[in-house]
């Protein structure tokens, strides 16, 4: 890892959009709790069950716990990914194939910072939906949904990096 060479990946379009995704979804989580905190009874959902049936309960002020531990999550992640020489990777990173892995790593972590909040956004949604009666939790199929979200992206990052691996 010592020898990798160290680039700047620029931003392409895709990866502007990812991180004005992101940030958007980050300023309308804040902002649908701010709205919806006054309405709250004193007494809400702060955990679910495999079934994604409500299974622990807290003050509404826990309301925005899920918006700052997103904060806490994409920032590092977004951070981090303009680091791409000190991921895991696994080819073997050459000066000839570092540019197209880094791209596609850093690539990667946006994906994930992004679908990490929507994710957790969507929590946040459901808990609210549910103490004002229009839901019973986040629903049987959530968990499903949660893997395909995150390891499909990952799947598929894999994938690829073994396939250019090959070209090079």
């Amino acid at each position: 890892m010592t020898n990798r060479p160290k680039l700047n990946i620029p931003f392409q379009p895709i990866d502007k959009l990812l991180l004005i995704s992101n940030t958007i979804v980050l300023i309308a989580f804040f902002a649908t709790c701010t709205y919806y905190y006054s309405i709250l009874p004193d007494e809400i959902p702060t955990h679910y069950n495999f079934a994604g049936k409500p299974d622990a309960y807290g003050d509404k002020e826990s309301i925005f716990s899920l918006p700052a531990i997103a904060l806490i999550i994409a920032i590092p992640m977004l951070i981090i990914s303009r680091k791409p020489h000190l991921f895991n990777y696994p080819v073997k990173i050459t000066p000839e194939n570092a540019q197209a892995q880094y791209t596609k790593a850093t690539r990667l972590i946006n994906i994930l910072a992004l679908m990490t909040t929507l994710v957790m956004f969507f929590i946040e949604i459901q808990t609210i939906r549910t103490v004002l009666g229009k839901a019973d939790g986040l629903g049987e199929s959530f968990v499903y949904i949660f893997f395909i979200l995150m390891f499909i992206p990952t799947i598929f990052y894999l994938i690829s990096m073994k396939k250019s691996s090959k070209k090079v």
